[in-house]
């Protein structure tokens, strides 16, 4: 089983790449809506987690700012 530090890299990794999708396609373009409601649900396991602070140096520290 994967230890705690796998999983959190897991989940920022997947909420990292999920935001540059995001961030990719237009607002009004078919499919924007879906997408992010992919990114809320990965960032608000982070928040409810209170990984958030430790999620934005995970970002920083891997180029995704």
């Amino acid at each position: 089983m994967a230890d705690t530090a796998s999983l959190k890299e897991i989940l920022f990794r997947h909420s990292a790449e999920q935001c540059k999708v995001c961030e990719a396609i237009p607002f009004d373009q078919i499919g924007h809506q879906i997408e992010y409601e992919k990114f809320k649900m990965l960032h608000d396991v982070i928040e409810e987690a209170d990984l958030e602070d430790e999620y934005q140096e995970w970002r920083r520290a891997y180029g995704y700012v």
